[in-house]
């Protein structure tokens, strides 16, 4: 009976291991050369002046996108492109000062006590988010708003 528990928990620690080596593999770092040119070229003419410090590719449910992480002056900022050079969306690092009245007061009345450690905009097409890390009791929490306040669900981001 206890060489049977054993084997079950060993079979089972095997098998989360071999799932989050699969999910880690949905992101991966990758250099300029591997990138498709259409992202290269829509990239380099929006941003001439940029100075790039990785580029990522992201596979979700058989879509594919290109990220380019890169700084312009003093601010990192990402980019996301399909593989033929369409814009997917922008993320930039703000200020907490920056985020939306809408948005601290939703962090003041949701997370009492909570310390805003840092915040991300993002912009996909019209749509506008801000994702805000939380420093709630000691532990770290990232939680992602519309710009009107309201809480997006982890499974519409």
């Amino acid at each position: 009976m206890f060489k049977r528990v054993i084997t079950i928990c060993i079979v089972s620690l095997i098998t989360a291991l071999v799932g989050a080596l699969v999910f880690a593999r949905d992101n991966k770092k990758i250099t300029k050369v591997q990138v498709p040119k259409a992202v290269i070229a829509a990239f380099e003419k929006a941003y001439p002046k940029a100075t790039v410090k990785e580029y990522e590719q992201n596979v979700k449910d058989k879509d594919v996108w290109y990220e380019i992480e890169y700084t312009d002056g003093a601010m990192t900022q990402e980019v996301k492109y399909t593989a033929d050079g369409k814009l997917v969306g922008t993320s930039e690092d703000i200020s907490p000062k920056d985020l939306p009245d809408a948005v601290s007061k939703a962090i003041v009345s949701k997370y009492m006590g909570a310390k805003i450690v840092g915040a991300e905009k993002e912009v996909r097409g019209e749509v506008v988010m801000y994702d805000v890390t939380l420093d709630i009791k000691g532990k770290p929490q990232e939680v992602k708003f519309s710009d009107k306040g309201e809480v997006i669900p982890k499974t519409e981001h």
